[in-house]
């Protein structure tokens, strides 16, 4: 393992040497890489500098271990192996676990890059200088801290996304050996599962927090369950513009993968159990306003920081909608009718910027997923064909939607689809008018010639 941590080590660091940088890149000194020694339970990875002549990231030994033994604990897993249709072979560390390590440490140090890159450091006080990754700090966080965090997980994500999808992915991903090779839509969806299952490690590293009484807002890291479903949405987001066949199959895939991979590691087969404190604290009145002050943080911060056009059109405050499809009594058909309807969004003019799946969505209810669809302003047009796209769906007998914006909501069935969803419902939920402003009260009349 030595041998494969100092090749690591040296190909992040040849990357950074030859590194393109962008306008709205932070400069930095000179970065560099490289593991740390440190006591058993420091399981920590930071950034920082010297203010002098080099910007580091360090992964203390520790957390290298506990990563590499959490990816040999789904390498080994049967419900991994089912789930993947993936076969390894005996070796005690076998092919799917270097794959699985690769990819995980490297999105820690693409987000430890990312904080560098983002100018995060020079935000920092004069005496910490550090950004601690696994360690949270308690309660001398706040939510631009947390915000930070959210943001260099998904420039993280992105970044290995991008790269494990590049033409040339078999020259740096060298472990994993198919034979025979799968067409490349199963290979894309193998390689997306790899980076879910990973990611899904990472935050498992850590005991769920138990947020009774916690002031979340003073937090230097979001909530473990806040932090993967933020996460998610940036996979989701990446899939829309690059790989569109995924976002659909990560609709679907999301709770096999995350119940596979909390099997693997915590012995349970709902990944929900595991988190159950957090997740009840998501859907409080208390949560959804926690978790709507970082969308918006978090879309003030992309256009702070050069987003592209797309995102920086985001209505301010940004629209975080809330689409509830939820299933019929006897629906065989319901998964399709939801792969259809996110289907059709993308093929009409609907500007929606954001399209992905809550991970905490589904519940024993029957309501198997929660779109998040943040929301720019929606043509005459586009509300039509939306209104199209809902009405496909409520086809089959027993469904009903609830669109909710904040408190804001309105929901229907089949029967009374046309009457309550009308395309001027939809506007004013996701963009309320505001209210007309009371005629100007007339001054008293007052007679001519008589004083006051």
């Amino acid at each position: 393992m030595r041998d494969q941590l100092r090749g690591l080590q040296n190909m992040y660091n040849e990357a950074f040497e030859r590194e393109r940088t962008f306008p709205e890149y932070a400069r930095t000194l000179p970065l560099y890489f490289d593991y740390l020694d440190a006591d058993d339970n420091d399981e920590n990875a930071i950034a920082t500098h010297d203010n002098q002549n080099y910007a580091f990231i360090g992964i203390t030994l520790p957390l290298v271990f506990k990563i590499s033994n959490v990816c040999l604990v789904l390498s080994k897993s049967d419900a991994i192996s089912k789930t993947l249709r993936l076969r390894t072979s005996d070796e005690p560390y076998n092919e799917l676990q270097a794959t699985l390590f690769y990819i995980l440490l490297s999105f820690v140090v693409a987000h430890e890059w990312s904080h560098h890159k983002h100018g995060h450091l020079g935000q920092l006080s004069s005496q910490t200088r550090i950004f601690q990754e696994v360690l949270d700090s308690g309660l001398v966080g706040s939510v631009d801290d947390q915000i930070k965090e959210i943001a260099a997980d998904g420039y993280a994500a992105f970044l290995v996304l991008t790269h494990l999808y590049d033409s040339r992915r078999g020259t740096f991903l060298p472990f994993l050996k198919l034979d025979p090779s799968p067409p490349p839509e199963i290979l894309d969806q193998m390689f997306l599962a790899f980076f879910m299952m990973a990611a899904a490690g990472y935050m498992f590293l850590r005991p769920p927090d138990d947020l009774d009484g916690v002031d979340v807002y003073r937090l230097t890291h979001p909530p473990l369950a806040d932090r993967l479903n933020f996460l998610m949405r940036e996979v989701a987001a990446w899939c829309s513009h690059n790989r569109p066949a995924l976002e659909d199959w990560l609709m679907k895939s999301f709770g096999p993968i995350m119940n596979a991979t909390v099997e693997a590691i915590h012995g349970v087969t709902d990944y929900r159990q595991v988190w159950a404190n957090q997740l009840s604290f998501r859907r409080s009145d208390a949560g959804r306003q926690y978790d709507a002050t970082l969308t918006e943080g978090i879309a003030v911060y992309r256009k702070s920081w050069g987003a592209d056009t797309e995102e920086a059109q985001i209505i301010e405050p940004p629209q975080e909608l809330q689409l509830h499809l939820v299933r019929g009594v006897d629906d065989p058909t319901f998964q399709k009718a939801v792969t259809d309807f996110s289907q059709g969004l993308r093929g009409t003019n609907v500007s929606f910027s954001t399209r992905s799946m809550a991970f905490d969505g589904a519940t024993s209810t029957g309501l198997t997923g929660i779109l998040i669809l943040v929301a720019t302003t929606l043509g005459p047009r586009a509300i039509i064909e939306f209104r199209k796209l809902l009405q496909s769906y409520l086809t089959h007998g027993g469904r009903k939607i609830k669109l909710k914006n904040g408190p804001l909501s309105i929901e229907a069935s089949p029967d009374d689809f046309l009457k309550v969803f009308t395309p001027e419902q939809i506007q004013q939920l996701i963009e309320p008018r505001p209210p007309k402003a009371l005629p100007a009260t007339k001054p008293p009349r007052r007679d001519k010639g008589l004083s006051d």
